[in-house]
């Protein structure tokens, strides 16, 4: 594409916008961005306020500022202690000042004598002089075109190895400017009128590029609009017209509810009986013609797979297959040897399903990971069961679905919903709720522990230990984007380092993270199952399914930047032998965190922790900053938004009821879908 060439499709690939080469487009895909529609939509996590712009003579130690000047002198210099210092004086017409950068010589190359810069940062004295060290910077080419990378609200960007905040403003600026996105728009124009929504151009230029804080409040409001507009569309349309017009296969499970009784009876625990009432809810579903999609909830712990495993023995027995579908190899390992012994006592097979393998799948039950998704579906499959649902994108999960005779469909999520949004988000899901934890599981104990209290917190784990008590330490990201880095691992790695040679020399302690090769995790797994560990540190995005039921304490490193949920799940994680169990929140900030995080100490059912959070905090502070829409595979909308979700429903359920648009807005859905945001 040459040079200022208008982008036509935003469908095209990344590799259509100038400067964007193979080595780019493989970066920008460990971001999720392969189209100029996912880059645009890849949106700020933050802003920095660099609006104050003041002449040189006013700089102020630790101000936030930006300034503007000539460029009269640029040179490199090496200290005697071998330092590479490139320093640049910058001059307006009140004076001039010192811009330093340590190990970029290559800047003396681009900051020519006689170039005009916009620097923006917090001056500091160096050497004795006020200077700008390591600052951000702008030439000025174009004096009259506005800035974008200083003097502004400047957007923050979760980034990657290779790529910076910086280059990705500088091409979505691009896109921006040669893109006729109100010709894509896709919110209908009725609703962006009577709702006084902004067009889609002004909205994506405002949340990228903001005059002020309102507009990036409109414009993101604006987006969220249109995202959760699209999906109440679709789960309405699918609900009222989708489900009729689809088959799937009915599973008689009166004629095996003596097998299903015996399995029951034979189990080595008692099922609760919630678990019962879910498991009948699931049958009565797969006892029709029309594809189940149907959401099992419950806290950690509270027995979902049994009760899928149970949901699943009429179908195996009626002759069919099921899928059951785990988001990380270490869970699916685990469920597979759980679901294997239970199922080949009755004669059936279970296969787990790798990447590797080419053969045809033929097991009554395949267990499996996204490799799953890419093979073609097994010819009698029936149910369809995805562990943890939020970690698959919907259109993965649809190439399993696409089917002449659609298979049944159960998710399950440990995270929960509050009551309250069930009918404004979830209306169009048929929800079962685990509300009942087995006899024998004491709900743990938990703390907030501030930084006074750590060194008698460490005390208390030795002690713990010593009584033959197994704990888990969990480090939180770094970032909001929710991709495990190098600088997450390495800022784990050094962590764990100093608890294993100066807070607890006289233990064993263990690591795992995800850029560790599956074989590596398995051997530390095992370590800390067989108790030759005695602690185990992981990264927060480490297998959430990891089963190790004699752990009784688990530790979570800076709590406040977890939300609600994710600690609720951590914490499920021990105790789950029915022993006393611990949680401690390790904090280190203000009260209104402790405030919040003290809802752990009160309490203990996953339902009432998000009912209670979501009246005290509103929406997104349950689920946390970047999980608001994991749920919906939302990416922009915050699914605890309760306003927003009433509001959009209610013109999703406008559009449908005029018949006449029926064709249209079909198309309409599975134009959206395919387009849909990774």
């Amino acid at each position: 594409m040459i040079k200022g060439t208008k982008i036509t499709d935003l469908n095209d690939p990344v590799s259509k916008i100038p400067l964007v080469g193979p080595a780019y487009c493989q970066r920008l895909e460990r971001l999720e961005i392969k189209t100029v529609r996912d880059f645009l939509w890849h949106l700020p996590y933050d802003y920095e306020d660099y609006t104050n712009t003041v002449s040189i003579a006013d700089l102020q130690a630790g101000q936030q500022v930006t300034v503007k000047g000539t460029v009269i002198e640029a040179k490199n210099i090496v200290t005697k202690n071998k330092k590479k210092i490139t320093q640049v004086l910058l001059r307006d017409k009140s004076g001039q000042i010192l811009l330093i950068w340590f190990n970029q010589f290559f800047l003396v190359s681009s900051l020519k004598v006689g170039l005009e810069l916009a620097v923006c940062g917090k001056p500091a004295f160096f050497s004795g002089k006020l200077a700008l060290v390591s600052p951000s910077y702008e030439v000025l080419y174009n004096p009259k075109q506005p800035s974008i990378h200083t003097g502004r609200l400047v957007p923050k960007y979760a980034c990657t190895q290779g790529l910076s905040s910086k280059w990705l403003r500088s091409r979505i600026n691009y896109i921006l400017k040669n893109t006729d996105l109100d010709s894509q728009d896709t919110l209908p124009n009725k609703i962006k009128e009577e709702e006084r929504l902004p067009r889609l151009k002004q909205a994506l230029t405002e949340v990228h590029f903001p005059q002020s804080k309102e507009q990036i409040k409109k414009s993101r409001y604006r987006l969220s609009f249109e995202e959760m507009f699209w999906w109440q569309l679709q789960c309405q349309w699918s609900r009222q017209y989708g489900r009729e017009k689809n088959s799937s296969v009915k599973i008689n499970s009166s004629k095996h509810l003596e097998t299903i009784r015996k399995v029951v009876n034979e189990l080595p625990f008692k099922i609760t009986q919630a678990q019962v009432r879910c498991v009948k809810e699931i049958l009565n579903d797969m006892n029709r013609n029309i594809p189940m999609n149907r959401l099992l909830q419950g806290d950690v712990g509270s027995g979902k797979t049994i009760v899928a495993a149970l949901a699943s023995l009429p179908v195996v027995l009626e002759g069919y297959q099921v899928a059951y579908l785990a988001p990380t190899q270490t869970l699916v390992r685990q469920q597979y040897e759980k679901l294997k012994e239970l199922f080949a006592k009755l004669g059936f097979k279970v296969d787990l399903v790798t990447g590797e393998q080419k053969e045809e799948l033929t097991g009554d039950l395949l267990v499996g990971t996204h490799a799953l998704l890419f093979r073609p579906p097994p010819n009698k499959l029936a149910l369809v069961i995805i562990d943890e649902q939020h970690r698959f994108g919907v259109n993965q999960r649809t190439k399993l679905l696409e089917q002449k005779v659609k298979p049944h469909l159960l998710t399950m999520s440990a995270t929960p919903i509050p009551r309250t949004l069930f009918l404004s988000v979830f209306g169009h899901l048929d929800i079962s709720t685990i509300d009942q934890m087995p006899k024998d599981r004491i709900p743990p104990k938990t703390w907030v522990v501030g930084e006074s209290k750590r060194n008698d917190a460490y005390r208390w784990v030795e002690k713990r230990v010593s009584q033959g008590d197994q704990v888990f330490i969990v480090y939180p990201l770094i970032q909001e984007s929710e991709k495990e880095n190098m600088a997450q691992i390495k800022a784990a790695t050094q962590e764990y380092a100093k608890l294993k040679e100066e807070v607890f020399p006289k233990l064993n302690l263990g690591l795992i993270h995800g850029k560790l090769k599956q074989e590596e995790k398995n051997k530390v797994i095992e370590d800390f199952r067989q108790k030759r560990l005695d602690i185990l540190a992981a990264t927060s995005v480490v297998e959430v399914g990891i089963d190790i039921p004699q752990a009784a304490v688990m530790i979570i490193e800076g709590a406040e930047r977890f939300g609600l949920a994710s600690l609720h799940q951590l914490r499920g994680r021990v105790g789950r032998a029915g022993q006393e169990s611990f949680c401690l929140l390790f904090t280190s900030q203000e009260q209104e965190n402790v405030d919040r995080l003290k809802l752990l100490e009160k309490y203990n059912s996953g339902l009432d922790l998000a009912e209670e959070d979501l009246k005290i905090r509103g929406p997104g502070s349950f689920f946390g900053t970047s999980q608001h829409g994991h749920f919906l595979n939302l990416k922009i909308a915050d699914l605890f938004d309760q306003e927003l979700a009433a509001k959009t429903k209610k013109w999703a359920q406008i559009y449908l009821n005029n018949k006449e648009l029926i064709n249209q807005i079909s198309a309409a859905i599975k134009t959206w879908e395919a387009n849909k945001i990774n």
